[in-house]
């Protein structure tokens, strides 16, 4: 829950940064739409509940990671395992690689 909390409170700068935020879970989309709301979420979220796109990106399912993908779909940068109360404030950083996307 932290981490999408901190994300919200980024996504705003982010998205003048030419970035979008987007989280994914492994929770069916009627779950992830109550949990949206009750935390506010300002930004679109996925359901993956096959682990589809965590094995399409090369991720071991029901991780946390936190990837940057430039606007032509090339990830740039990724952390697995990520720290929860971090991972927002560290992606802030992150964004910093690639100031061209």
């Amino acid at each position: 829950m932290c981490e999408n909390r901190g994300f919200s409170d980024y996504a705003e700068k982010y998205a003048k940064k030419g970035y979008a935020v987007i989280g994914a879970s492994r929770d069916i989309p009627e779950t992830l739409q109550k949990f949206k709301s009750i935390y506010k979420l300002n930004y679109p979220t996925l359901s993956d509940p096959n682990d589809d796109l965590s094995r399409a990106l090369g991720l071991v399912p029901g991780q946390r990671d936190t990837i940057v993908i430039d606007r032509n779909g090339i990830v740039m940068k990724q952390d697995h395992n990520v720290d929860a109360p971090d991972a927002s404030q560290d992606a802030d950083q992150r964004t910093k690689i690639s100031a061209e996307c």
